[in-house]
């Protein structure tokens, strides 16, 4: 098997690159990047013979093209993804070479389910799948997972916490800023509805190290895409919270008082695009509070019936998010090389992912899930 991972020098590509460099079948990554240099690598990488890398630009789409068709399956790691998802799927499709990526931006995920792109590559006879990291990715197919064990299923939470001293990038700080910006979509009462960016705050205990964090509704994918293939759902949220809680809490000020608008400005006759000026400033690690020490923690809760009762299944893991992020992709791509995946087009991960297959291959990479079940009702007549 042969991959080609775009952005694979940066944090999450090289995740992802180091994944397929350890992992038995795979011959060839050739890591596609502006301006890495194979000696600049992560050293195992760098270290690697299997390992090449190329620059080259996604602007380039026919060059791009005629390098993805050297090898099984590309895998995007380039973000923010709400500019390049779209643009990279399509080069891939065009190219005839199966697409995974790690996009979590809500309107990236919208342009992805156009049905045109969807078309198209069902007619190249190849898979399409985005979102494959931590939250979307490996929580989809946790809810996949308890789903395909009830009768039926009610509402579907997702939930997670993120360190700020684990944000490494602009991209990264970029995505947590457009995700806390304006209205974003959550599946309520069975229909898709647009809330505030920041609202409906919820105190979430999550494992250790973490504990007890505040959560609130953030900008991800999932109520666009869940509904779609777990049948009676009445309700898809996703709420997260960046630690420690005054990274949060002024996060939730600075979208307040516009802060994280693309909306140019003009000051003292400059043009000025607030969401970049902040997200240059958090990229430079703000020095006058501690960020801590914190990593990555998700929470998936999935609610239905079970032979008449109501049950709850809860799933939580944790740990750094960049493996966290890059390994799923890693993972995936060569589930759909081996044949593991037979759906063509443009999916979710829990729309083609076989959860037994993929969990039995994200906990040989040392991931540890917890898994809880419990009657939400005990109370008997």
């Amino acid at each position: 098997m042969k991959f080609i991972v775009i952005g694979g020098s940066g944090e999450m590509g090289s995740a992802a690159s180091y994944d397929l460099m350890r992992s038995e079948g795979v011959e060839e990554i050739l890591i596609v990047s502006r301006s890495a240099k194979k000696e600049n690598l992560h050293p195992k990488l760098a270290e690697s013979d299997k390992v090449k890398v190329k620059n080259m630009s996604i602007d380039d789409p026919d060059a791009m093209a005629a390098e993805m068709k050297k090898y099984d399956a590309v895998v995007n790691c380039v973000g923010p993804f709400y500019s390049t998802g779209y643009k990279v799927a399509q080069i891939a499709i065009d190219a005839g070479v199966h697409y995974v990526d790690i996009a979590d931006d809500y309107d990236a995920v919208e342009r992805m389910q156009d049905p045109k792109l969807d078309e198209q590559a069902k007619k190249a006879g190849i898979t399409v799948l985005y979102g494959m990291g931590a939250d979307p990715g490996t929580a989809n197919v946790l809810a996949k997972y308890a789903a395909d064990k009830m009768d039926s299923v009610e509402e579907i939470e997702f939930f997670w916490v993120l360190g700020a001293s684990d944000c490494k990038g602009k991209a990264v700080w970029e995505h947590i800023l457009h995700m806390n910006t304006d209205l974003v979509p959550q599946y309520i009462d069975g229909k898709l509805q647009q809330i505030p960016a920041g609202s409906g705050s919820e105190e979430v205990d999550f494992i250790e190290p973490f504990g007890r964090c505040m959560t609130h509704y953030v900008g991800h994918p999932e109520a666009l895409t869940i509904p779609h293939y777990i049948s009676g759902v009445k309700r898809v949220v996703n709420k997260g919270g960046i630690l420690p809680k005054w990274v949060n809490d002024a996060i939730k000020v600075q979208n307040l008082w516009g802060f994280t608008s693309l909306e140019e400005m003009e000051v003292d006759g400059h043009k000025v695009t607030p969401r970049k000026l902040a997200m240059e400033l958090w990229s430079k690690r703000p020095p006058q509070e501690d960020l801590g020490d914190y990593q990555s923690g998700v929470k998936v809760v999935v609610k239905g019936i079970v032979a008449g009762e109501p049950t709850t299944y809860t799933y939580d893991l944790g740990g750094n998010t960049s493996p966290g992020t890059g390994i799923p992709a890693s993972i995936a791509a060569q589930m759909i090389v081996r044949g593991d995946v037979d759906v063509k087009g443009v999916v979710a991960p829990e729309g083609c992912i076989d959860p037994e297959i993929y969990l039995k291959e994200f906990v040989k990479r040392k991931a540890v899930i917890y898994e809880n079940k419990m009657p939400t009702n005990v109370l008997k007549k």
